[in-house]
């Protein structure tokens, strides 16, 4: 009775090793620099147009002439709404370790 749950531990981390290796589940956990890389360009030019609004709106910059208070705060509220609507960063890729010989084109 005791020795079947060491072969059950035995045969489940061989099928998580063929998993891992053959089909790419469970990836590594990504760098930082992995994560910046996947960044949505459109997320981060929509960020830094908001996080700009609102320093103005805050009174930390100084209000470009062209725009009123109100226009601010309108063109805020649409890049929130643009920027609740795009991922923030792209999909993963798998690695070339975790693709199968016969997924070749």
């Amino acid at each position: 009775m005791g020795i079947l749950p060491i072969l059950a531990n035995i045969v489940l981390h061989e099928m998580d090793v063929w998993l891992e290796t053959q089909m790419g589940v469970n990836p590594p956990p990504q760098t930082a620099d992995e994560t910046n890389a996947r960044s949505n360009p459109e997320d981060m030019h929509l960020h830094y147009r908001i996080m700009h609004i609102q320093r103005y709106l805050d009174g930390k910059d100084l209000m470009p002439k062209k725009y009123t208070p109100h226009e601010l705060r309108q063109e805020l509220h649409e890049k929130l709404h643009l920027r609740n609507l795009q991922p923030r960063s792209l999909p993963r890729t798998p690695s070339t370790q975790n693709c199968r010989s016969d997924d070749a084109p």
